[in-house]
């Protein structure tokens, strides 16, 4: 599963060969981190962040490789999040969440999954 995906809005910049190079490079160049939209807010808590992906997993994004016969300048396929339609509450939040993040390290962001059974199941043998 990948980390980091193009959402659908900015796919269909890069799609568009109507737009400018520079601003179809900057859709490109804007990822989404797929579990962005799990309503946690910043946590290092690894069960609180797996209930809450079981709770709210309809919000996550579907993942999709996409291709468009015909575009230049980018790769042949891409990873695109699909996802359903969002009230502006969930987006709004959304936005908050993304505020608090910014100016925390990468390492608080998410939690240390390295002493997790899952982590180390191929060095127990």
């Amino acid at each position: 599963m990948p980390n980091n995906m193009l959402n659908q809005a900015n796919y269909a910049k890069v799609i568009n060969e109507a737009l400018p190079l520079t601003e179809r490079q900057q859709a490109f160049n804007e990822r989404e981190f797929w579990l962005d939209d799990l309503p946690i807010g910043p946590s290092t808590d690894y069960m609180a962040q797996i209930n809450s992906m079981i709770d709210h997993f309809a919000d996550l994004a579907v993942v999709l490789p996409q291709s468009k016969a015909g575009i230049s300048d980018f790769p042949a396929v891409m990873q695109v999040g699909m996802t359903p339609d969002k009230p502006m509450q969930l987006l709004n939040a959304r936005a908050d969440k993304q505020a608090d993040l910014r100016g925390m390290a990468p390492e608080q962001r998410r939690p240390d999954l390295s002493q997790t059974d899952k982590a180390n199941r191929l060095s127990k043998r």
